[in-house]
């Protein structure tokens, strides 16, 4: 029996709503304590019963609080659900994280990240304290390897983040072959949208469907 995997990615954030409707003001980048806006909770609402129709045999969730917010609006219409918070589901450690988007150092890192992108460089980190690119793949690894031993032939419900999801969908596609045309970045998905994901102790890992987001129309 295989292990499926729906991966969610968290609603939008207020730091996004801010963005949006206000060009002008002063926004901060996302940090683990930032909560889902208006628009995100519309979006995690929509989830619920999607989700009841999947009907997971646990939930997994990170410990940011969008993507926590996130479970408990889909576990509204699911609440047999019992929300399991794993914090290797964290995005990538960064310094400027909860930052204004202004800022001099976030101008920075955004220019130092293209080119890590470019040059598909694991190891570089903007700050000490930033977990690389290759450290971030490290942790993605070990939660893909967990799954089929820890629920094994269960369905998992994953909430979580584009980054997270996108490093495992590469490691899927790619392996360890990364190159500027297909870094982990291509595979961002949708706030609130649905990517579907199967391992079978015969074939391994395979992509059921990505980015679904026909539930939020």
């Amino acid at each position: 029996m295989p292990t499926k995997v729906y991966f969610v990615r968290h609603g939008a954030s207020e730091n996004f709503d801010a963005l949006e409707n206000d060009e002008d003001r002063d926004v901060i980048r996302q940090d683990q304590f930032s909560h889902l806006g208006l628009r995100g909770r519309t979006q995690a609402k929509k989830l619920g019963p999607k989700i009841a129709n999947i009907m997971p045999d646990v939930a997994l969730c990170s410990h940011y609080m969008r993507a926590k917010e996130t479970l408990d609006l889909i576990i509204k219409d699911n609440s047999y659900l019992f929300p399991n918070i794993d914090t290797n589901l964290g995005e990538i450690r960064r310094i400027v994280d909860g930052k204004s988007i202004y800022d001099d150092l976030v101008k920075k890192y955004k220019i130092w990240r293209g080119r890590v992108f470019e040059a598909c460089d694991m190891t570089s980190k903007f700050d000490p304290n930033d977990e690389s690119h290759g450290e971030f793949r490290q942790r993605v690894v070990g939660f893909k390897r967990r799954l089929p031993v820890e629920f094994d032939g269960q369905t998992i419900l994953v909430v979580g983040h584009s980054q997270f999801f996108a490093m495992f969908l590469t490691t899927l596609v790619h392996g360890d072959k990364l190159t500027p045309p297909n870094f982990f970045n291509r595979y961002f998905m949708d706030h609130c949208a649905i990517t579907t994901v199967e391992y079978t102790h015969d074939h391994g890992w395979k992509i059921i469907d990505f980015n679904d987001t026909k539930h939020l129309k």
